[in-house]
């Protein structure tokens, strides 16, 4: 599969064909580049007048989801020209009344890694990636917090303390974003890969632990299973960083499932859609 890039387009007047430019896709063989701003979604939603910010923005939003499955998929290579095909773009072209256009794939003779990405994004979409991004990590506890707002988790405990008294193996008190039970343990914290490399290599080094803790905890308790350990994780900005969201990414035995924040959506449909309680109340 060759390199090509497509830019993305929100129609501001179908009859001038009047259109403000606001994402850019990437594609090679190995990696799926995309990305949009805000800011430029909102200019053109302000000229439309319809009130389709919402939805468009889930559109795209849920393309970068379906990037970084892409990215994180082993066979990338195998799937990559049924995933993103002209057929793809077409489909997205019909999305939102028509609004979103997706130029046609056009061939890049270079190499697209991150660095080329944020020349090209700063070259066609006008805005400064890096700046953007460092917006963006701001935005991960904000993210992070509307997220666990949702009611679903109130059925379980967020931002819950588990002190070593009551979990053995626990040396210290330890916050998690959100706990509950069903049978096993579901467990949900958060990463920020922004953060400095030493801080993420302590938080996951104590998050495998409480893993573990939790695991024979389980057991002893007579659960069913072990339970369900979720990390998740924002995008990494700088190159170090990177590099240990790679090696995380790459184990194969880690023992949590390593997702995209955004995934918190789908496991806040998993426990409304099931008989889970607050974790707390097993020390009842």
């Amino acid at each position: 599969m060759k390199n090509f890039i497509s830019v993305v387009y929100i129609k501001t007047n179908s009859l001038s064909d009047e259109k403000v430019s606001v994402g850019l896709f990437a594609i090679s063989e190995s990696h799926v580049s995309f990305n949009y701003s805000k800011d430029k979604l909102k200019h053109a939603d302000s000229i439309l007048q319809n009130n389709l910010y919402n939805p468009l923005l889930k559109t795209l939003d849920s393309i970068v989801e379906k990037a970084h499955e892409f990215n994180n998929n082993k066979e990338h290579e195998l799937i990559s020209e049924n995933i993103f095909s002209l057929e793809y773009f077409e489909y997205l072209n019909k999305s939102v009344n028509g609004i979103i256009e997706f130029m046609p794939p056009q061939p890049f003779a270079k190499n697209i890694d991150n660095k080329e990405f944020q020349k090209l994004f700063k070259l066609f979409i006008g805005i400064d990636l890096m700046k953007q991004e460092s917006k963006q990590v701001n935005d991960f506890k904000v993210k992070v917090k509307n997220y666990l707002s949702l009611s679903a988790f109130d059925k379980t405990d967020k931002n819950y303390k588990i002190e070593p008294e009551k979990i053995s193996g626990v040396y210290s008190p330890t916050i998690v974003d959100f706990i509950c039970k069903n049978g096993g343990i579901l467990l949900g914290q958060t990463i920020d890969f922004n953060a400095t490399v030493n801080s993420i290599d302590k938080n996951i080094y104590e998050y495998k632990n409480l893993i573990s803790s939790l695991e024979v905890f389980a057991k002893e308790k007579e659960l069913k299973d072990k339970g369900k350990y979720n990390l998740f994780f924002n995008e990494p900005i700088e190159k170090e960083q990177k590099k240990v969201f790679d090696n995380i990414n790459k184990d194969k035995n880690k023992p949590f499932n390593f997702a995209h924040v955004d995934v918190i959506k789908n496991t806040a449909k998993e426990i409304e859609n099931n008989e889970y309680t607050k974790f707390s109340l097993i020390f009842k």
